[in-house]
């Protein structure tokens, strides 16, 4: 193994008993919602659509946040154990 494949091979290693790959993770995760959910409340009082069409759209991006985010902290909460 080469200096530079060790070098990153060690950073890897370091970081991850950090946890802190898994902290951004949760972190990025949180910040994201965060801002769905402002952009989610701003759609919703101007939007012309109905109140059914509006939900579906508020759906859409909604439930791919909640698996990203189930997945982030569980991920966590199993590495702290």
């Amino acid at each position: 193994m080469n200096k530079i494949t060790s070098f990153f091979v060690w950073f890897e290693n370091r970081l991850d008993q950090g946890q802190w790959f898994r902290r951004i993770y949760v972190i990025i995760a949180t910040t994201s919602t965060l801002s769905a959910i402002s952009w989610g409340k701003t759609f919703a009082m101007t939007t012309k659509m109905t109140g059914s069409d509006a939900a579906l759209v508020l759906a859409a991006l909604f439930a791919p946040l909640a698996a990203i985010q189930t997945f982030a902290f569980t991920d966590y909460m199993k590495a702290k154990q």
